[in-house]
């Protein structure tokens, strides 16, 4: 059997046995499909980072670890329901290495897409920042 297959199954595998605990202990507070999706985004990133380090390609691996982190914040600001510092701390550190991976691999890799992510991503932020300012002084 080839060992990508090996490796294929046995991750499969692990996410059944990890997934079946989750949903028992969020079923009773969300919806389903509202933080499926949100391990859904964090599973796409592992794998597409595992594929990336198979193939030996560099961007597939940034964006996949890129996808993790943001997607790991996104669940701790969706569904953990607790006001403790260390998982703000948390949401924030994951959501700064989100987008500083993406930066770095554009700067060590100088590829188009990542560069294209970083200016999207820049360009939100900015658009972002802009309008928390604005909106309030307008709705005077």
């Amino acid at each position: 059997m080839d060992l990508k297959a090996i490796f294929l199954i046995s991750f499969f595998a692990l996410i059944a046995v990890f997934f079946y605990p989750v949903h028992k202990l969020y079923k009773r507070d969300a919806e389903p499909r509202v933080w499926i999706g949100d391990a859904i985004l964090t599973l796409l990133g592992f794998s597409m980072f595992i594929s990336g380090f198979l193939s030996g390609d560099v961007v597939e691996m940034i964006i996949g670890s890129a996808m993790m982190f943001a997607g790991s914040s996104l669940f701790l600001t969706r569904h953990v329901k607790c006001e403790h510092r260390a998982k703000r701390f948390l949401e924030v550190i994951f959501s700064v290495i989100s987008l500083g991976i993406i930066v770095y691999g554009y700067f060590v890799t100088g590829s188009l897409i990542l560069g294209l992510l970083t200016l999207f991503i820049a360009a939100m932020i900015l658009t972002s920042f802009i309008l928390s300012y604005l909106l309030p002084r307008a709705r005077r």
